[in-house]
């Protein structure tokens, strides 16, 4: 079973700047996995090129194909900056698709890290998949991707994708003032890449605001 070449290459897109998540390990992931009959692959990076050592863990089952990856930093194998999880189906309706997608993708949801909230973020998936969706759970970024045949989750601190050079100058340099609304700074720098509506923190490339009753009261470069 295929999919696109743009959804494999969004999903384990990982920036060599990505923060790790928080508590997270790769044994949390594929031990857990492999005790539901996975099997793991691990290509580690020491004395490699390479940036990210990675995980991953497989199953074929039925009409589905299921696929979980941890990415370590090849400095720390003991920690994980992005996890994909990636579903392939065939032969089944759309309906059937995001049922067997749920079930995993919603259990890769509920992995343990520092602030994670396992019940809510598996309600999301469940909720939302088979769309292109994001959410935050405990500063983690949560997304979903659909195309055909394929679902994916992707876990990380930071989008995938970062805006352009003149775009980050400016945000580098000017920081939203005091009083200024969100949709103020929406305007001027684009959608965060990090909103948590519990703390009010909002992530920019270069700069985080706290919002308060919708309205700047910090901000600062990161």
């Amino acid at each position: 079973m295929k999919t696109t070449t743009a959804l494999f290459t969004l999903a384990l897109c990982v920036s060599i700047h990505a923060e790790n998540i928080p508590g997270l390990m790769p044994v949390d992931v594929y031990l857990n996995l492999e005790a539901k009959g996975f099997t793991t692959e691990k290509k580690l990076a020491g004395g490699t090129s390479q940036q990210f050592s990675e995980f991953i863990c497989r199953k074929e089952e039925g009409l589905g194909s299921f696929t979980a990856t941890a990415y370590s930093p090849k400095e720390s194998v003991s920690k994980v900056a992005v996890v994909s999880a990636v579903v392939q189906t065939a032969g089944v309706s759309e309906g059937e698709m995001n049922a067997l997608a749920s079930s995993f993708l919603g259990f890769i949801a509920s992995l343990p890290y520092q602030g994670s909230e396992p019940a809510a973020a598996r309600a999301w998936v469940a909720a939302t998949v088979g769309q292109k969706k994001e959410k935050v759970f405990g500063g983690v970024k949560f997304q979903l991707f659909a195309n055909g045949a394929t679902r994916i989750l992707r876990i990380s601190m930071d989008a995938p994708e970062k805006p352009a050079a003149p775009v980050i100058q400016k945000i580098q340099t000017i920081l939203p003032e005091a009083g200024r609304t969100f949709a103020d700074v929406v305007r001027e720098h684009g959608q965060p890449t990090i909103r948590d509506a519990d703390t009010g923190w909002a992530i920019w490339p270069g700069f985080k605001v706290k919002f308060k009753d919708g309205a700047v009261v910090e901000a600062s470069k990161s």
